[in-house]
């Protein structure tokens, strides 16, 4: 009946107040100074939903509106897209009544982020306040504390309640159906769990671990601030209210990590639940660190693969160093990055972790040597040109071997049988001691992709710089421009565009340098 009230409100207030856009000045007006910038970048991420939330701004007391912002700020991108604003103004609403209605009354700073976001997990978001305010709030009107009235709420899931295997299709089901048909996973029945007690003023949230060890899949449950501290609570559990090494001891050497998440924003909770350890790795290459480094991962074994464990965010830190406190068990470390060529350099370190001894991994991702690749990097491209005014090059390396240079840009139309020539004569005489390079004029994405494209094998430089002397001869006419040299540095041949016959004597003069 009240939400029915709501959205006649809603309609009501969409004919007398209407907003021209979401960047109408009236609708920003409302939102508080220090959430406005934030407020008119989710509207525009809205499309063509942001009526719906600015209906339900407009719409809110203006000493709860802060709060209305708050979430549509904080909201994920679909949910702006689908978030009604009946829905939003139930939560807020009934979040509020839920923190007045109760002997207990929970923290302020703890208000937002665990009893006013309407959203758990992966659930729908639909209006469940005030159903599970009606159904529930008469239970646990009387009891003193937070606690108290979460485990009347334990007791009453534990007798009502039942686990059901998880489907392999179908998203999860609201906190509404899982009450209705009495069954969910344990995630939906943690879920459920956690809305009640929202909506009767309890701070919760859920917590997860996102793959066990030994056994397959996951375990959820959730967690109830009361005078000061955080319990855990077992849904179907309820004899094991607030013992954190429940979990532990029904589950031997299965925790992994445990995670505490809220509508937008999670945190590790590991070591309150699990006899684990602390584990720091730390990357190297060629002996230096690798600091902001976030190519590794940490995975268990679990329903026949090996899991990344995603919700420990590995990124190294300045020094090259990653800390995080797992569970005891056995673990894979995969750290790697690419080679030269472009091709995937992995490591792996299988590691075992047990109770209060701290684990100090080194992994070094030296990626071995191998042939230049065809979009190689250089660090200085002024000393690979050749003097192609005439004469003798100094600069160019390596000293002592001839070579061939070839110059283009890979968006305008080249000599494609220039590069054909120059390839093959690369894989006759490369490991005779050809130098060949390439100077694309270009990024190396660019070059890259004209390289594999044309399946050119030997180095090519990008993004020449603009104090070499080769430059000021290559105009844009002239790329595809081949110059040739001996091993002394003197050039023997030099083409612009070479035609037929010019690669015809491309070929035998650099026959001739090898013999």
């Amino acid at each position: 009946m009240k939400t029915t009230l709501l959205i006649l409100t809603l309609s009501v207030c969409a004919s007398a107040q209407p907003f021209a856009s979401p960047q109408d000045p009236s609708l920003l007006a409302l939102a508080p100074d220090s959430l406005r910038p934030a407020f008119d970048s989710a509207l525009l991420d809205a499309g063509q939903n942001w009526y719906e939330l600015a209906l339900a701004m407009a719409d809110a007391r203006p000493e709860h509106r802060s709060e209305v912002v708050w979430l549509i700020n904080s909201m994920p991108h679909l949910d702006r897209l689908e978030m009604t604003g009946a829905v939003l103004l139930e939560h807020v609403e009934y979040a509020h009544i839920s923190t007045a209605s109760f002997r207990y009354r929970a923290p302020d700073s703890l208000f937002r982020d665990y009893i006013l976001t309407y959203r758990v997990s992966d659930e729908p978001v639909t209006a469940w306040r005030n159903l599970l305010y009606d159904r529930f709030a008469p239970m646990v009107r009387k009891q003193k504390t937070a606690a108290d009235a979460a485990r009347i709420v334990n007791r009453w899931l534990a007798e009502n309640i039942h686990a059901a295997k998880r489907g392999f299709f179908g998203p999860m089901k609201s906190p509404e159906l899982v009450l209705s048909s009495g069954s969910g996973t344990s995630e939906e029945i943690a879920v459920l769990a956690a809305a009640i007690l929202k909506s009767v003023g309890v701070p919760s949230r859920r917590v997860k671990i996102p793959w066990l060890g030994a056994e397959d899949y996951d375990a959820s449950w959730l967690e109830v601030h009361s005078e000061g501290k955080w319990l855990p609570c077992y849904p179907l559990e309820p004899e094991a209210f607030g013992d954190f090494g429940w979990l532990d001891r029904s589950r031997d050497d299965n925790i992994t990590v445990a995670v505490a998440t809220t509508a937008f924003d999670r945190q590790l909770v590991s070591p309150g639940y699990t006899a684990g350890a602390q584990v720091r790795v730390r990357l190297t290459a060629a002996g230096v660190p690798l600091p902001d480094f976030g190519n590794f991962a940490i995975s268990v074994f679990n329903a026949g693969a090996w899991r990344p464990l995603d919700e420990l965010n590995t990124f190294t830190d300045s020094s090259g160093a990653f800390d995080c406190f797992l569970g005891n068990g056995h673990y894979l470390l995969v750290a790697g990055q690419r080679d030269p060529r472009g091709d995937p350099y992995i490591v792996t370190r299988e590691f075992e972790v047990e109770p209060s001894r701290a684990l100090d991994i080194a992994l070094d991702l030296t990626v071995p040597a191998t042939e230049a690749p065809p979009y190689a990097r250089t660090s200085d491209f002024t000393n690979l040109l050749p003097n192609t005014a005439g004469g003798v090059s100094s600069t160019l390396p390596p000293r002592g071997e001839p070579g061939i240079v070839i110059s283009f840009d890979p968006a305008l139309p080249v000599t494609l049988q220039a590069f054909k020539a120059v390839q093959q004569l690369y894989e006759d005489y490369g490991k005779k001691g050809l130098y060949v390079l390439g100077i694309a004029h270009a990024d190396v994405d660019a070059a890259r992709s004209f390289a594999l494209k044309n399946g050119m094998t030997f180095a090519v430089a990008c993004k020449p710089g603009p104090k070499a002397d080769a430059l000021g001869a290559l105009s844009p006419e002239n790329y595809g421009h081949i110059v040739v040299y001996d091993k002394d540095g003197t050039i023997v041949l030099r083409k612009a565009r070479p035609r037929l016959g010019d690669i015809r004597e491309l070929n035998r003069k650099t026959a001739a340098l090898l013999k």
